[in-house]
């Protein structure tokens, strides 16, 4: 297919943002008794409701871009659980 390489590295980029730095930084994290930042969006909101936005983000400083997945930063909006 015309866009099957395109498609991969799609999924890459947004596997590479979802990891969070990486196994061993979430572990440091949780090692301090802290949750990541997508661990404690996900208890704030209603499952199924956050919509991020720039996952796919980067620095634009050369050499920077496979260091900083979705550029340090998690973006959106959703539903909240405020107020239940």
């Amino acid at each position: 297919m015309a866009f099957e390489k395109e498609m991969e590295e799609l999924r890459r980029r947004k596997q590479r943002a979802l990891e969070m730095g990486g196994a061993e930084k979430v572990a440091r994290q949780h090692a301090r008794g802290k949750l990541t930042a997508r661990e404690r969006i996900e208890q704030l909101l209603d499952r199924g409701t956050f919509l991020e936005v720039g996952m796919l983000n980067f620095s634009d400083m050369p050499g920077m871009e496979e260091k900083t997945p979705a550029d340090s930063k998690i973006c959106g909006s959703a539903g909240s659980k405020a107020g239940r």
